[in-house]
């Protein structure tokens, strides 16, 4: 799976999972210090940036929102690509 970071492209990656245990869990993100939405189906990362997606890939897009210790709140999207 691709994970694209924004506005903090630099901090995207390609992630490989090694079973099914943490990939079932790895969407859940509801906590204290982090927190994922989901991006409204209207909104279609491959039009917004020009690219081609292959067919048999599937896109998920999140509003992420993350809370450290000092208070500091950082806003962003996620978006993320292969087999969901």
């Amino acid at each position: 799976m691709v994970a694209i970071d924004l506005p903090g492209l630099w901090n995207s990656q390609i992630i490989v999972f090694l079973g099914n245990s943490h990939f079932e869990g790895f969407f859940e993100r509801n906590d204290q210090y982090q927190k994922w939405n989901p991006i409204s189906k209207d909104r279609n990362f491959e039009s917004e940036w020009r690219i081609h997606i292959p067919e048999n890939l599937n896109v998920k897009g999140f509003n992420e929102v993350i809370s450290d210790d000092d208070g500091e709140i950082y806003f962003g999207e996620i978006w993320l690509m292969g087999e969901l």
